[in-house]
Order: structure tokens, then C-alpha cells, then sequence
């Protein structure tokens, strides 16, 4: 997006912010999920291994269900498509017509 340019590469202007917005969601998405595995407790996961369950199945059935329960970042693309929608629709904001 910013660098792109300089190397031969240009986008137009709504594929470079829905770029953006997607690599804002996934690392803000990414960082809400990390969180939330870390916080189940280690309780949780040593009950799951006591019943015999593989770590993949620790992870599927008793850690991953509650810390996307616990998650708080569902809204976050909607507060971002604010930023995408914005600047593509000056004409909105203003009342002027483009042509």
C-alpha cells in the first residue's frame, strides 16, 4: 500500500483499503484469540487430559469453544469498515456529485 508504488505496483483505491482493513482485523482478531486461549484455566486443560483427550482434541473441544466465547473483538470489522467506506464516498458526506 504505501511502498507498493515505489516498487511498480499500484492498486486502486479499494483494494488497497480492504487490504488494510484486512491485515487490521486478522492481527486485532488474532491477538483477541491468543487472549483467550491463555485464558482458560490450566485446570481446564488438565481435566481434558485426564479424560484421555489428545491435544488437538484439548484444543478443538474444551480450550478453543471458550476463549472465542470469551472473545470481544466481533465488532472490530464493523468499526473498521467505517475507515474503508469513508474516504471512497466523499459525496455522502458533503453532497457533492461526482461526474
Amino acid at each position: 500500500m504505501y511502498g507498493l508504488p515505489f516498487v511498480g505496483v499500484l492498486l486502486p483505491e479499494l483494494v488497497g483499503a480492504l487490504l488494510g482493513l484486512g491485515f487490521y482485523t486478522s492481527a486485532f482478531v488474532a491477538e483477541a484469540v491468543r487472549a483467550g486461549i491463555l485464558s482458560v484455566g490450566r485446570g481446564q486443560l488438565e481435566a481434558a487430559r485426564s479424560l484421555g483427550l489428545s491435544y488437538g482434541q484439548t484444543m478443538r473441544l474444551v480450550v478453543l469453544p471458550q476463549a472465542l466465547r470469551r472473545d470481544e473483538s466481533r465488532d472490530v470489522l464493523i468499526r473498521g469498515e467505517s475507515l474503508v467506506g469513508g474516504p471512497q464516498r466523499p459525496d455522502l458526506h458533503t453532497g457533492q456529485r461526482r461526474g
